[in-house]
């Protein structure tokens, strides 16, 4: 069963607009991160995509010149457990270390004490958890896994929910193609 956090997590951008509705408010200076995540949120909008939550909406709320503002409704979605998290967390070390290769190595031993886990320990607890961060690295779009970015939906499967961590700028770069343009 899904468990939803009691309170959003404070200092951060997020709204809870009603029940099942999470408003994210975000803001940079770049035009070329606004016309990335604009792009980047208006395609997820059309084009739901399975590893990624659910999106509604989204505004524009200010665009100035090294001043914009963007928001975007998605769906709440529950948290994990502890060791959940730690196994994401582990993955997204060996994805800083490693990028698209994490899963063809095993944790050196600094991260096997600091987590005091392994992805084969990770692949037998939690499968598809394991599965959902093999294809998430594999596909190599995402580029800021850890564990306050990954939670759950009612249907109990894992879902990114920081849109941002899909930022390479610019948006014509090879490795965005992608993302639909509309």
């Amino acid at each position: 069963m899904i468990k939803y956090a009691t309170r959003l997590p404070p200092g951060k951008p997020v709204q809870l607009m009603s029940d099942g509705v999470i408003r994210k408010i975000e803001r940079c200076s770049m035009e070329k991160t606004f016309e990335f995540m604009s792009s980047l949120i208006k395609h997820f909008i059309a084009y739901p995509d399975s590893t990624v939550v659910p999106v509604y909406a989204f505004q524009v709320v200010e665009a100035r010149r090294d001043n914009y503002t963007y928001s975007y409704d998605m769906m709440r979605l529950g948290i994990l457990t502890s060791e959940e998290r730690v196994l994401i967390d582990l993955v997204g070390d060996m994805t800083d270390k490693y990028g698209s290769a994490a899963f063809d190595h095993e944790p050196n031993d600094y991260l096997q004490g600091h987590y005091n886990y392994t992805l084969e320990q990770g692949k037998k607890d939690f499968p598809k958890l394991y599965d959902f961060l093999h294809l998430v690295v594999l596909q190599s779009r995402y580029h800021d896994i850890h564990s306050g970015n990954i939670l759950m939906d009612l249907e109990e499967d894992y879902r990114l929910i920081d849109l941002e961590g899909f930022l390479v700028t610019p948006l014509s770069r090879p490795e965005n193609d992608w993302i639909s343009r509309t």
